[in-house]
């Protein structure tokens, strides 16, 4: 299974909160700390996001699509966990 959009995502993440990190320490504007805050929402949105599809779409290659059609986030990753632990 393909992760590298997830593994991008969390990357950028991360980068965005050192830069965010560095903003705060500097004493910048504050107009310029919100507009970054609302970036790293929506990175940390967007790498959630992902990780959904990743975990639904795993889910869906190991059981069959009716067994995971409608099935919650916080119960899918309960049966990733049950299974690989």
């Amino acid at each position: 299974m393909d992760l590298s959009s997830l593994r991008n995502a969390v990357l950028f993440r991360r980068e965005a909160l050192k830069a965010y990190g560095e903003i705060i320490d500097g004493g910048a504007a504050a107009a310029r700390r919100e507009l970054l805050r609302s970036g790293l929402i929506q990175t940390f949105e967007t790498a959630c996001e992902l990780c959904r599809k990743c975990m639904k779409r795993w889910l869906e290659m190991n059981f069959s699509p009716g067994e995971v059609s409608g099935v919650s986030c916080t119960e899918s990753a309960r049966k990733i966990r049950s299974l690989t632990m």
